[in-house]
C-alpha cells in the first residue's frame, strides 16, 4: 500500500487532470479494491464486472472529494456500494439438491475463497476461515472483506466505519457480531469436512441443497455446538485475527488489471474530447451572442430615429428552484395545506407594435417547517424513519416529519432532517438516516433535487447519483434507483407534501 503522503500527491495532481497520476493512482489501489470485491461476492466470475465499476466511478466522482487525505474511505464507501448495487441486480440462481455427504466434495473453482486458497496457499484452519466467509449474511460478507484488509493493516478501523456508513462504535459492534457468526460458520464447516460425518448432522441437514446460506449456519451450527462429535472435528481452533492477519493481497490478474486501465484510458480520452466539445460550443454561443448584441444595437439605434407605438406587455417570471434563509420555494409543487406564493407580474416596455402572451408557469410553492411525504403508490403510508433504513408508515407521527432544509453539497437542493437530528441519506444505494460526519461524501448522499410536476408531486433525485431517484422497492426497501420507465416505478417514487 502506498504512503499516505504519496496517496495524498497522487489524488490532488488526478484531481487536476494529470492522466499519469490517475492511472498510478488506480495500479497502487486496484489490489485492495479486488480484494474486498472479491471476498465480499459470492461468485468470483463477478468479481471483474464491479472493479471495473468501482474504477469508473472514481474516475467520474474523483473531483467531488474535497480532501485527498479521505480518498481511501471514499474510495471504499463506493466498492461498498457497487457491491450491493451488483447484489441486488443479480438474479438468483438455482442450484441442484445434493446429499449431504457430496456437500464437501461440490467444485468452489467459482468462489474467490478458492482462488485465496490456491493462491496464497492457505492450509488447514486459514482454508477453514475462508471458506466459513461463504455462509455469513451477505451485508457480512462485505464486512468481513473489510475486516480482513482491516487485519492485515491496509486500512484502518476509522475507515471501515466510514465505508458502512456508521460510526466507530457501531463498527465495533458489527465487527464483534460478524466474528461471533464466523466463528459458528468455521464450527459448521469444520464438521462438514470431517472424515466421517455425524448422523445427527446429516438428520439436521435434510433437505439441504449443499449451497452455503446464513439460513442453512443457523440450523446446522444449532447441532453442532451441542454435538461431541461435531465439536472434536473442530479441534483446538486459532483466533480468526491471527490466521489472517499476515496474509497477502490476492494478486490481481493480469488481464484484469490490462482491461481496467484500457478502458480508464478510453474513458479519459472520451471525456477530453467531450470537454474540447464544450470549449468549442461555449466559443460558438459567444460568437452568436455577440453577432446578436450588434443587431439589437443596429435596430435600436434605428428606433431611435423611427416613432414606434410602445405598449406594455406583462411577462410572466419564471417558477425555479430558490434557497434563501432556509426557505425553499419549488416550481409547479403544490401541497395540501402548504402555502402557496404567486409571484407578482413584472411588467417591461416592448419593442413590438402587439403585446406578448404570457408565458404559463405554474405558481412555485414555498416550503417552511416541517412535511410528511406520503408515497403515491401506497396511500395513506408515509416516508419515516427506522432505527437505521428508512422505511414507510401507516400513521403520521414524529418519525414521518421532515424538516427542509437548504442542500448540504448544492444550494440549488434540499436536505431531509428527520425529528430526531438525524438526516436522510443514501448509503449502498439504500435510504438510511445517519447524524452528519463532517464528510463531503455524507453531504453529497444528504442532499436531493426536487423534481416537481403540476400535479403537486414531488420525486427526490439524488444530488451525486442525478440518474437515480428514491424509489420504494418491491422488496419492500427504499434506496435510489433509475427509472425503468413504467408507470409503477413513477408511483413507487412520487410524493405527496403533507404540512407538519
Amino acid at each position: 500500500m502506498i504512503a499516505d503522503e504519496t496517496c495524498r500527491r497522487l489524488v490532488s495532481a488526478a484531481r487536476a487532470g494529470d492522466q499519469r497520476a490517475l492511472e498510478e493512482l488506480i495500479r497502487a489501489f486496484l489490489p485492495l479494491v479486488y480484494n474486498v470485491v472479491g471476498s465480499a461476492l459470492y461468485r468470483h466470475a463477478d468479481t471483474d464486472d464491479v472493479v471495473q465499476q468501482v474504477l469508473l466511478d472514481v474516475v467520474r466522482d474523483l473531483g467531488s472529494l474535497r480532501d485527498p487525505d479521505r480518498f481511501r474511505s471514499w474510495l471504499l464507501v463506493i466498492t461498498m456500494r457497487e457491491i450491493s448495487a451488483h447484489r441486488g441486480r443479480r438474479d438468483r440462481e438455482a442450484v441442484r439438491a445434493v446429499p449431504l455427504d457430496d456437500a464437501a466434495d461440490l467444485p468452489e473453482s467459482g468462489g474467490f475463497e478458492e482462488l485465496a486458497v490456491l493462491r496464497l496457499g492457505l492450509h488447514d484452519q486459514r482454508r477453514e476461515v475462508a471458506r466459513a466467509g461463504r455462509w455469513l449474511d451477505p451485508d457480512d460478507r462485505g464486512l468481513f472483506a473489510l475486516w480482513w484488509q482491516e487485519l492485515a493493516g491496509r486500512i484502518t478501523r476509522q475507515e471501515t466505519a466510514d465505508a458502512l456508513g456508521v460510526n466507530l462504535t457501531h463498527a465495533g459492534v458489527r465487527v464483534h457480531r460478524m466474528r461471533e457468526q464466523l466463528e459458528n460458520a468455521r464450527a459448521v464447516v469444520a464438521a462438514l469436512s470431517a472424515e466421517r460425518v455425524c448422523a445427527g448432522l446429516t438428520r439436521a441437514a435434510d433437505g439441504w441443497d449443499g449451497e452455503p446460506s446464513s439460513l442453512w449456519r443457523k440450523r446446522l451450527a444449532r447441532h453442532v455446538r451441542g454435538c461431541g462429535v461435531c465439536t472434536r472435528a473442530e479441534g483446538d481452533r486459532i483466533p480468526v485475527d491471527r490466521l489472517l492477519g499476515d496474509l497477502a493481497l490476492v494478486a490481481v490478474p493480469a488481464a484484469l488489471a490490462g482491461a481496467a486501465l484500457s478502458r480508464l484510458a478510453k474513458t479519459a480520452a472520451a471525456a477530453k474530447t467531450a470537454a474540447a466539445a464544450k470549449t468549442a460550443a461555449v466559443a460558438k454561443t459567444a460568437a452568436a451572442t455577440k453577432t446578436t448584441t450588434a443587431a439589437k444595437t443596429s435596430v435600436a439605434a434605428k428606433a431611435a430615429t423611427v416613432p414606434v407605438t410602445v405598449k406594455t406587455a406583462t411577462v410572466s417570471v419564471a417558477a425555479v428552484a430558490t434557497l434563501t434563509a432556509g426557505v425553499v420555494i419549488l416550481p409547479g409543487m403544490a401541497s395540501t395545506p402548504a402555502v402557496v406564493s404567486t409571484p407578482a407580474a413584472v411588467s417591461t416596455p416592448s419593442t413590438e407594435s402587439t403585446p406578448s402572451t404570457p408565458s404559463r408557469t405554474a405558481a412555485p410553492v414555498t416550503l417552511t417547517g416541517t412535511h410528511s411525504l406520503e408515497l403515491v403508490a401506497t396511500p395513506g403510508r408515509f416516508l419515516a424513519s427506522g432505527p437505521e433504513l428508512a422505511t414507510l408508515a401507516q400513521t403520521r407521527t414524529r418519525r414521518t416529519a421532515f424538516t427542509v432544509v437548504g442542500g448540504m453539497s448544492n444550494p440549488d437542493c434540499v436536505s431531509l432532517r428527520a425529528a430526531d437530528g438525524r438526516y436522510l441519506r443514501h448509503y449502498a444505494f439504500r435510504i438510511k438516516l445517519a447524524a452528519p460526519d463532517g464528510s463531503a461524501i455524507f453531504r453529497a448522499d444528504a442532499t436531493w433535487c426536487p423534481l416537481t410536476g403540476d400535479d403537486g408531486r414531488v420525486t427526490l433525485r439524488s444530488d451525486n447519483y442525478p440518474a437515480r431517484v428514491i424509489h420504494y422497492r418491491p422488496d419492500g426497501e427504499l434506496g435510489i434507483d433509475e427509472t425503468d420507465g413504467t408507470p409503477g416505478f413513477t408511483a413507487a417514487s412520487t410524493w405527496i407534501v403533507r404540512k407538519g
